[in-house]
């Protein structure tokens, strides 16, 4: 791949990345690291089996804080704020997306996803 293919794959990558940010964050009246956070417990909660089920596993606060590299109370203020949005359910074992289909409005970066190279 050219240099020149490559930074036409990146750009595409990048507008569609800011342009799910920019939409989910103002559908829900968020701030990036909320948008953030939701797009990574989602990462975390959702697991194909072998026998080609979605299997969905509640994400810890300590799991989240090591993904995201982010300090703990931080991360425990936004969870809050999220789940009274209604878009995360607190259970005994940690957080999960309460709708797949919200996490899933991020799959249009697939389609600007850069080539490897």
């Amino acid at each position: 791949m050219n240099d020149s293919s490559c930074v036409l794959n990146l750009k595409r990558f990048s507008e569609s990345l800011v342009g799910s940010f920019l939409n989910f964050k103002s559908q829900h009246d968020l701030d990036y690291d909320e948008v953030l956070i939701f797009v990574a417990l989602g990462g975390l909660n959702f697991e194909p089996g072998g026998d080609g089920m979605m299997y969905v596993k509640p994400a810890s606060t300590v799991a989240l804080v090591s993904y995201l590299d982010m300090p703990r109370e931080t991360l425990r203020r936004k969870m809050l704020l999220l789940e009274d949005r209604g878009l995360v359910l607190r259970n005994g074992s940690g957080y999960t997306v309460k709708n797949m289909q919200d996490w899933l409005g991020f799959e249009e970066l697939l389609a600007g996803e850069p080539e490897p190279a």
